[in-house]
């Protein structure tokens, strides 16, 4: 399941609590309604940034897949040199020169970094503790 299709889930899940609850308010005490109110700023909080979302990295996903297959070629790349390395010798093994992955995982740390902050800006405490 992908990261898209997950919150859609998510969402869908809440949405339906979400229904059967608002028929029942009706009954709730004050106390309850009061943490109803609280919720639902919460809901639109969620659902606006779910779009949010979607709106500013969908775009991103296909630089993500691309340094994600960057990183993996140059892994199997090392891998096969080690492996290399290690068959042709019966010696302890020497340091084989492996590709750098550098390029790839700064990028996909820079992207994660910056959804976080965008999301969860610095100084801002979180809620789902």
């Amino acid at each position: 399941m992908n990261v898209k299709d997950e919150l859609q889930d998510t969402t869908e899940k809440l949405r339906k609590q979400r229904e059967e609850l608002s028929v029942k308010m009706h009954l709730a005490s004050m106390e309850v309604r009061d943490e109803w109110e609280e919720i639902e700023e919460k809901w639109e909080e969620f659902t606006a940034k779910s779009k949010q979302f979607y709106k500013e990295v969908e775009p991103s996903l296909g630089e993500i897949r691309t340094a994600l297959s960057l990183l993996g070629s140059e892994l199997e790349a090392g891998y096969q040199k080690i492996k290399s390395a290690l068959k042709h010798s019966r010696e302890k093994p020497t340091n084989p020169q492996i590709p750098r992955c550098g390029l790839a995982v700064r990028l996909l740390f820079s992207f994660g970094r910056a959804v976080a902050e965008m999301y969860f800006p610095p100084g801002r405490q979180r809620t789902d503790r």
